[in-house]
């Protein structure tokens, strides 16, 4: 049941990953959606292909901040590009060392 719950959504253009997991909630879903609205559309159409299926759980994000190390605007298009803090910080000690390291030299 779970292989045909995970075929199906494949052909689904807002579904942007569709696993099977392990447990009793076994499949995980994600989806891109424009509203809270077309989350209960998605649901209903979820459960209308599959009247077996229990939504256990549901996580909505309603404003993504950041895509792909770029930050969003409100219209969701791409303001600037940030480095994430782990990059950051490792850039930074990566620096240090090499200062370090000229320093010990001279």
């Amino acid at each position: 049941a779970v292989a045909g719950v995970t075929l199906t959504h494949a052909h689904w253009p807002e579904i942007r990953l569709c696993a099977a997991a392990t447990g009793a909630s076994n499949v995980l879903v994600i989806a891109w959606l424009r509203s809270q609205h077309e989350c209960i559309l998605l649901e209903n159409r979820l459960l209308q292909s599959f009247p077996n299926l229990d939504i256990t759980e549901r996580q909505l994000t309603l404003r993504a901040l950041k895509r792909m190390g770029r930050l969003l605007a409100p219209d969701g298009a791409a303001k600037r590009r940030e480095a994430s803090e782990i990059v950051r910080q490792a850039a930074e000690r990566h620096l240090d060392s090499a200062c370090r390291r000229l320093a010990a030299s001279t």
